[in-house]
């Protein structure tokens, strides 16, 4: 169906009921009304295509603006465009005036329509009188044609004519004629599936259901608007998708801005001024405003917008508060000069401000105004601000103080305004906010003021690497806050973070009485990280993850908090609790605090068997730091770094590991601190699984070191000894590996969880004299069932089922013990693992199961992870950025993908790929 059918469609049995009149000799009228954009033209050439097809003499003519002031000029080119018409050659050349009659003197107006209808039925026995935009034309005209429905009562005439609701110049005809007309059809706006119709006509392809609801929300179903909108996506790049949806209200379609201002300065040179204030204003428009801003009474005001509401132009229903359609608004703004917008809002602000409205009211309009240079518009825009901030709206929060710096200032409240951007720029940018910080000190050689400085921002800013902020922990502010500012600068930041400084940040928050979550996640950490009391490292962490966090301390709190419940083996508490950070970072817009309860996440999916979950987790931890302005190099975003280092050799991307140790790893191996240490660990634990066990070992005894002199003993925070026990194993070291594995033992039994307890005694049972390997592992198994950590249990058992192989009598618990490994390392998605557990139950004498069928169960975590973003039309470039790859690596694991699903390419997969357990 054609845009144009689509448009008679519903109301094609009123033209058909004309036509089957005139071809029995009855003369019938129709007039069509509807707003602008409500598709009177598409059905008046729809009716002139039916009518041309079934015979009739189609004569078309537009009422125009610029020809209203000369009498009969419309009737005359109706008329007169029958000259191109008709195939008789003794009328080629004519002008229209000679249909008009010949006889000397002046003729009656209609006398020379009769004369001409009957001239023009000589020629045709059906005429088709087709007239668009009929409020526009001359006044002479319109009262002509209202007595057209007499005259051709008993004639085979067709006159259709378009009239546009509220743009009535000649009312009292124009009625006359409406209540004369055989029908009158009132467009009205297109529901949901006409829209859906509509767009998928213009874009030549289904479109999202969820961009079809937002569509009809967004035109009001008005088909020129939800034309423009398709249009607006078929010829651009930008995808007709759930995330353009959202967007949809902000659009500017550049195809209205002058169609709009056309129709409204041919209503009334005023309607454009009431326009442009209705829009400025939006939601707190009202006639007193409005005539306030345009200088013209109520009266009027309200008179002009009853016009355009009948137009189309207002949205919803008439009222106190009038509301401009905003596909409209947003149209006519984008064609109005910067200038004129300025004096509009600056006008807007005075007036909300007067009537009392809330800041964040007058806010958007300072913000789109100049210096407005009122002694109350900077705090205004701070109060507004701190309301954004409240709603999760960091960018908004950063617009509005950003404008206030513009305001006369002195230098203590533009010191205090940096502070605050920076507090609200941390969540989007940190490297802006780490600028703001140095300029507000700058602004303030005597000292920070007092309430300025939130220490969370800045010990966030310290993690970050921005030396900028460094000057705060020796600024010269005698305030008791700075002072432990300094300590957290020393634990989160550069320098040697061990238990001791931990202490004294501690015993400083008790000395200030803090009893917030981050003084109790600092407590947990404490315990956990000197292996002292789990019973209390675990009390003092799931305290504090009950109180709602309010703030950037409140959020680290409990951050640290779940990190300590991993330790415990709360991993069910810990993913809650990562899982509600997310939730609140997510509605505070926090893109760093998002990335470490992402990075959390990812640690506790991957101690409960959701390896491939983790992964996902981890990247987007990575993402989200390079789009808050973090380099992946700093220690902040190291954390990420670090998690995707130990997660990807559990799924057999060793190269992948290797190349982002390379771009993102250790670049000084001497550094102090918890950072390079995790580094150096994690380095040395590849190296190992590259078969280099001599480097790794290096690496794995220069983090002990480091760990050491940190006084963290924990193998729960660190298994650096377990790991470097399975190192020297792998060089023939039974000695070595046997005294760290036997240390680390002693100290997860004094610590008491049972997934590091059994993880060391897994790996003590391997370098263990062979006599004492079964019962270490049969309680590695014992101690890891009453866990959660489904990886640490399958590597586990297939150590068992292996050395139970070969056993008299024990091949049956080989073969159990193995199956389950296998079982376990699949839904986990740990690929080397599982060929391990697969190999082993197949020398037990096991049945293996037959392999995967192809499909989304066959891939591997990284093959997924690059379907799923090439299935939301990133380019292999793009997705090689996202996952930190080289775009060679996406092609092949493309290629992968293809090969297992069974298809030709990206334009075959899934628009939503099914979930895989």
């Amino acid at each position: 169906m054609t845009d144009e059918q689509e448009s008679v469609h519903g109301h094609d049995g009123e033209l058909d009921s004309a036509l089957e009149a005139a071809r029995s000799g009855r003369g019938t009228l129709l007039t069509v009304t509807g707003g602008a954009g409500a598709g009177k033209t598409s059905f008046l050439r729809a009716a002139v295509a039916e009518a041309e097809r079934q015979g009739f003499l189609v004569l078309r003519a537009r009422g125009s603006f610029a020809g209203h002031s000369h009498p009969f000029d419309l009737v005359s080119r109706l008329v007169g465009s029958t000259v191109t018409k008709t195939a008789d050659p003794a009328h080629h050349g004519r002008q229209p005036a000679d249909l008009w009659g010949t006889d000397a003197g002046p003729v009656p107006a209609g006398a020379r329509l009769d004369r001409a209808l009957e001239s023009l039925l000589q020629r045709n026995s059906r005429l088709f009188l087709a007239i668009d935009d009929l409020h526009w034309a001359d006044e002479e005209s319109v009262r002509l044609l209202t007595a057209l429905p007499e005259r051709v009562d008993h004639l085979p005439v067709v006159m259709v004519a378009t009239v546009c609701a509220g743009a009535v110049t000649y009312a009292e005809d124009l009625a006359e004629l409406l209540f004369d007309s055989s029908a009158n059809i009132r467009l009205r706006d297109l529901d949901e599936p006409s829209v859906a119709s509509l767009l998928t006509r213009r874009l030549e392809h289904d479109p999202d259901p969820v961009f079809v609801g937002a569509c009809t929300l967004a035109t009001g179903g008005n088909p020129l608007l939800v034309t423009a909108v398709a249009d607006h996506f078929a010829i651009g790049e930008a995808v007709p998708d759930a995330e353009a949806a959202r967007a949809l209200p902000d659009l500017v379609l550049d195809s209205l801005g002058v169609p709009a201002r056309v129709r409204l300065n041919r209503v009334s040179p005023n309607a454009l001024p009431v326009f442009l204030s209705l829009a400025v204003l939006e939601d707190h428009a009202t006639p007193r405003r409005v005539s306030a801003l345009t200088g013209m009474t109520q009266g009027h005001v309200g008179d002009l917008c009853r016009v355009m509401r009948r137009m189309g132009l207002l949205a919803g229903a008439a009222g106190t508060h009038e509301r401009v359609q905003p596909l409209w608004a947003n149209a006519v703004l984008h064609e109005t000069s910067h200038a004129v917008l300025q004096r509009l809002h600056a006008h807007a602000a005075g007036l909300l401000t007067e009537d009392g409205l809330p800041p964040e009211a007058v806010a958007r309009h300072l913000v789109r105004s100049g210096p407005a240079g009122w002694p109350w518009a900077a705090e205004t825009l701070r109060s507004a601000a701190r309301t954004a901030l409240r709603e999760g709206d960091p960018v908004t929060a950063t617009r509005y103080l950003s404008h206030a710096l513009d305001e006369p200032l002195s230098d203590t409240l533009r010191a205090q305004l940096h502070l605050d951007i920076a507090a609200a720029g941390s969540r989007v940018d940190v490297a802006s906010a780490a600028r703001h910080v140095a300029r507000a000190l700058d602004l303030a050689p005597s000292g920070l003021p007092e309430s300025g400085m939130d220490l969370g921002i800045a010990t966030l800013l310290a993690v970050s690497d921005h030396t900028g902020t460094s000057a705060i922990a020796g600024h010269d502010a005698a305030s008791g806050s700075l002072a432990g500012h300094r300590l957290r600068t020393r634990i989160f930041g550069p320098g040697a973070r061990s238990v001791t400084d931990l202490i004294a940040l501690v015993r400083h928050l008790e000395a200030a009485e803090d009893a917030s979550p981050l003084a109790d996640g600092l407590r947990a950490a404490m315990e956990a990280f000197r292996t002292g009391s789990r019973a209390v490292a675990g009390e003092l962490a799931a305290r504090s993850t009950q109180t709602p966090a309010r703030s950037v301390d409140d959020m680290a709190g409990h951050l640290i908090a779940a990190r300590v419940l991993t330790f415990c083996d709360e991993n069910p508490l810990a993913r809650a609790t990562y899982e509600r950070a997310v939730d609140t970072a997510t509605r505070w817009q926090d893109r760093p605090a998002l990335a470490l309860a992402l990075t959390g996440l990812a640690t506790v999916k991957s101690r409960t068997g959701a390896v491939t979950e983790a992964v996902r987790d981890a990247r987007s931890a990575m993402s989200l730091f390079e789009q808050a302005g973090l380099d992946l190099s700093s220690r902040l975003a190291q954390i990420s770094v670090l998690a995707l280092l130990h997660l990807l050799p559990d799924i057999g991307e060793l190269h992948e590991a290797d190349a982002l140790l390379a771009r993102h790893g250790i670049t000084h191996d001497a550094a102090e601190g918890l950072h390079s240490a995790q580094m150096l660990m994690a380095r040395g634990r590849l190296r190992v699984a590259l078969g280099q066990p001599r480097s790794g070992i290096r690496d794995l005894e220069a983090a002990g070191r480091r760990f050491i002199a940190l006084e963290i003993s924990n193998p729960s925070v660190s298994a650096w000894r377990t790991i470097l026990a399975e190192a020297h194993l792998a060089t023939g070291d039974e000695v070595s590996a046997v005294a760290h594995a036997r240390e680390d033992v002693r100290l997860a039994r004094r610590w008491g969880a049972a997934s590091v307890l059994g993880s060391s005694l897994r790996v003590l049972a391997r370098a263990a004299p062979r006599s004492e390997r079964l019962p270490l592992l049969e309680e590695a198994v014992a101690q890891l069932r009453t866990g959660t950590n489904t990886v640490a249990l399958a590597r586990t058992l297939t150590d068992y089922g292996t050395l139970l192989t070969g056993m008299d009598g024990a091949e049956a618990r080989a073969r159990r013990a193995l199956r389950e490994a296998v079982e376990l390392a699949r839904a986990a998605g740990v690929a080397p693992l599982l060929r391990e557990a697969t190999a082993g139950l197949t020398a037990a004498g096991g049945r293996n199961r037959p392999p995967r069928a192809p499909g989304w169960s066959s891939l591997t975590p990284s093959e997924r992870t690059v379907a799923e973003l090439a299935v939301q039309r990133l380019t292999n470039r793009e997705i090689a950025r996202r996952i930190f790859v080289q775009p060679r690596t996406v092609e092949v694991h493309l290629t992968n993908v293809y090969r297992k699903l069974g298809i030709q390419g990206r334009g075959e997969l899934p628009r939503t790929p099914p979930e895989v357990g």
